[in-house]
């Protein structure tokens, strides 16, 4: 845990040095891709793409609220959740409203799981086996990464050399947001929630890193702010 600690902060450091967010004011498409759209109930549109004969969102969930209108609960973007049971939150990344306009929201594993819902109509957070399916139709976790990720290093930390976005996915690096109110690795890794439960203070998420290809499937306890993805 010590050296993981470590190399979280590292990434912090050096996320403040490069400015990320402040590079493009927009993802990074495949041109080559026909995309669709879909639009959530507060008006945020996103482009769509179709994977494995299922729709998914082609970028991060921005919403702030639930799909009946209910306000999510935030908090100051520092304050530390360890102690709550079941915390139902987003955050923008360390507070800044406009990183959310790139890579979108953090969301704990309890909003994901609320029925309200948070995706677009029609759309659902993806199972585990749904993250599974896509992975393998992309020729498994060793190719897929390259196939999802962005390409170029207007939001990816160099080298990011293999990325072809190949897939049309778009993925970002949005980092996450540990319970205990600090942010990590923007810039660096991407993590997106599965719907499934795995163990009482874990769940499966699927995760992206700036210098490796593989795709990898992880477990992150479910009070951290992760990003989201929908799909149809």
């Amino acid at each position: 845990m010590g050296k993981i600690f470590i190399l979280n902060i590292l990434f912090s450091v050096l996320y403040s040095f490069f400015s990320f967010a402040q590079k493009k004011d927009s993802v990074q498409f495949n041109n080559a891709i026909q995309y669709g759209e879909v639009s959530d109930n507060e008006g945020h549109i996103y482009k769509t793409v179709v994977l494995d004969n299922k729709t998914w969102l082609a970028e991060n969930l921005r919403v702030t609220k639930y799909k009946n209108g209910e306000e999510i609960p935030t908090t100051e973007k520092n304050k530390n959740i360890t102690k709550e049971s079941n915390p139902k939150y987003y955050w923008s990344y360390n507070g800044i409203d406009s990183i959310s306009n790139i890579y979108g929201n953090l969301y704990t594993w309890y909003v994901v799981q609320d029925p309200r819902g948070i995706c677009p109509d029609g759309y659902r957070i993806p199972s585990d086996l749904d993250w599974i399916s896509l992975i393998n139709t992309l020729d498994g976790s060793i190719m897929a990464g390259d196939k999802l990720k962005e390409k170029y290093f207007n939001h990816w930390m160099k080298p990011n050399s293999n990325a072809t976005n190949e897939s049309g996915f778009s993925a970002l690096p949005g980092g996450y947001r540990e319970m205990d109110g600090k942010y990590y690795v923007l810039g660096f890794k991407g993590y997106w929630w599965s719907s499934k439960k795995n163990y009482i203070s874990m769940v499966w998420n699927t995760g992206l890193v700036y210098n490796i290809d593989i795709l990898e499937r992880l477990e992150h306890i479910k009070k951290n702010g992760l990003s989201v993805r929908c799909v149809k």
